[in-house]
């Protein structure tokens, strides 16, 4: 069975060989190696073009596309679109697999099993400093649980394998893909993966997650609060596809937290921002989505609801002053 590996690549010469080195260690080699330039001004592609000149012909195939700079997530898509093969993984280029991660992925991928997650270990110096628990109880799980426990945290990730007709299917489900860049659409496109899978599987290959200090993750990021963005489609797609008030009440929980999120950060990086306005208007989008009503009614007397309590406080403090 054939897998694409897809790697998008944007001045990661000092990566870009290890990651090969990584995949010429894989225990199988049935797959070829996708690796999208998305307009690097250091001497990668110069790098990868040396390693494909000395690649082995017996050895899994390597193809080299070169776009202008567009951003990962369009390099992504471009990766997944050539790709020859039925299923697809995504191996950024700081990261690295374990010897046998393709392998085991590829033993699951049957009985109506459309994506297999790796195990993911986060790594830090060199170090593992923490591991992703899986809130599955029993594997395979079918795509709409997994789908549900995705919504205001997440049971799964999408370090994952995939059938490439599906991870296609979920970027179109995207609303304005590629015209707005809303930073973390990726994690749209990976929930809504798992909403159209039939079965999704895990194997114990591990996918190191590398924290890379110099990663735009880790910076001042003055276009952050696009992530409201994502948070309401999410929402909406829910009200549309699901009728449990539970999915609902998950879908605000994830509303008022990315809320938060922008908030704290609207704060923190205040002497820094000059779009100020842009940043009040997506949060106060987002507070007009959020079901007030429904949340409060749903409050328990734990710790959890007390955070929620505060945040939903937070929310229509801004909501009102804005209005006003």
């Amino acid at each position: 069975m054939n897998i694409s590996v897809i790697t998008p690549v944007f001045n990661e010469r000092l990566n870009v060989l290890r990651c090969y080195e990584c995949l010429c260690n894989q225990t199988i080699d049935n797959f070829e190696w996708v690796l999208i330039d998305d307009g690097s001004t250091d001497n990668s592609v110069e790098v990868i073009e040396g390693i494909i000149s000395k690649h082995s012909s017996e050895s899994f195939n390597i193809r080299l596309i070169k776009q202008e700079n567009k951003g990962a997530a369009l390099a992504r898509k471009l990766g997944i679109e050539v790709a020859s093969s039925e299923f697809i993984s995504i191996l950024d280029c700081d990261d690295y697999l374990s010897l046998n991660a393709i392998e085991l992925a590829v033993s699951k991928l049957k009985n109506e099993v459309d994506i297999v997650c790796f195990d993911v270990d986060f790594m830090e110096n060199g170090l593992c400093k923490s591991t992703f628990n899986f809130n599955v109880d029993n594997w395979p799980v079918d795509g709409k649980t997994a789908f549900t426990k995705c919504i205001d945290g997440w049971g799964l990730h999408g370090w994952f394998v995939v059938r490439k007709s599906i991870i296609l299917s979920s970027y179109s489900k995207i609303k304005n893909f590629g015209k707005i860049n809303n930073i973390n659409d990726d994690e749209l496109v990976c929930r809504y993966c798992f909403f159209e899978a039939r079965k999704i599987d895990h194997c114990k290959g591990k996918y190191f997650y590398v924290k890379n200090p110099c990663s735009t993750t880790n910076k001042v990021n003055l276009r952050y609060f696009m992530v409201v963005n994502t948070a309401i489609e999410l929402n909406f797609f829910i009200r549309r596809n699901f009728k449990d008030d539970s999915i609902f009440l998950a879908s605000n929980r994830n509303l008022i937290s990315v809320f938060f999120g922008v908030f704290i950060r609207f704060v923190r990086w205040f002497s820094v921002i000059e779009n100020k306005s842009e940043w009040l208007d997506s949060m106060y989008k987002i507070a007009c989505e959020v079901d007030r009503t429904k949340l409060f009614k749903s409050l328990r007397l734990d710790v959890i609801s007390v955070k929620i309590f505060l945040k939903l406080i937070l929310v229509s403090l801004f909501k009102f002053v804005l209005t006003k």
